[in-house]
């Protein structure tokens, strides 16, 4: 099986052979396992051949936290964003294994390799600060996806507003190991 760099792993079922709901546990190297039921009627609905289950967890969504944003073309901590990288420092505090990626994006304005060095560094921004409010820096990790993972159709050539842009200017944080207690 082939996970690719968004967490997902697919593979491929023969849908006559499998009804009703299926179990899968997912894991990978030290990464979180994952475990899915998939309604597999609901799948084959819609007469899919392949399975799609995530490995890493959004944290934002399974804790209701929000990316944090960013100024254009800027990589400090707005105090917006540190209230939400607090409750993250929170969060890594209750859960002494968690170990999370930082995951730090562009808008779609300037080269693609001046984005992907802006990107990386926000995504540092983001991880100093963590690690300054006493989280190991073992636990926490960045990486700049540059313009790669627009939220919006703000692509090249495209006119967008500026509220528009910014919904792309957002550092998410993934649980990549370790367990989440509610």
């Amino acid at each position: 099986m082939q996970v690719n760099d968004t967490g997902y792993f697919k593979t491929g079922f023969d849908q006559s052979k499998y009804a009703g709901n299926l179990r899968f546990i997912a894991s990978y190297g030290n990464y979180a396992t994952q475990r899915e039921i998939v309604d597999m009627g609901e799948l084959f609905k819609e007469d899919r051949s392949l399975v799609s289950i995530p490995l890493y967890r959004d944290l934002g969504k399974e804790l209701r936290i929000n990316p944090i944003y960013f100024d254009y073309n800027k990589s400090n901590i707005r105090p917006d964003a540190a209230a939400k990288l607090d409750k993250i420092v929170n969060i890594m505090r209750d859960n002494g294994d968690l170990v999370i990626e930082v995951g730090s994006h562009t808008d779609s304005r300037g080269t693609a390799e001046y984005n992907q060095a802006l990107s990386d560094r926000r995504a540092k921004s983001s991880v100093l600060y963590i690690t300054e409010n006493g989280i190991e820096t073992y636990r926490v990790y960045g990486k700049g996806y540059g313009e790669t993972q627009l939220v919006n159709q703000c692509e090249d050539g495209v006119k967008c507003t500026d509220p528009e842009h910014q919904k792309n200017r957002r550092t998410e944080f993934k649980v990549v190991r370790g367990s989440l207690r509610r």
